[in-house]
């Protein structure tokens, strides 16, 4: 389990996700389609968000057990 997180945390790594507004940076898009890509393979139902052109969210929802605590 170790090897799986330190090889996806270094795949996100790699993926310039420089904010544009702040160096002209390429946004979020690569990252935000890996990251839905990624929950799409776990059977989630990620929603990619365009918030503004490069500048993009990930939404997913986890199903629970119906219980609050």
């Amino acid at each position: 389990m170790e090897n799986e997180i330190v090889d996806l945390l270094s795949q996100l790594v790699e993926i310039d996700s420089i904010n544009p507004t702040l160096s002209n940076g390429p946004g979020e898009e690569t990252i935000a389609k890996f990251v839905a890509g990624f929950l799409g393979d776990l059977d989630l139902d990620p929603e990619i968000q365009t918030v503004e052109p490069g500048r993009t969210n990930v939404v997913a929802i986890i199903p629970g057990n119906g219980f609050a605590k």
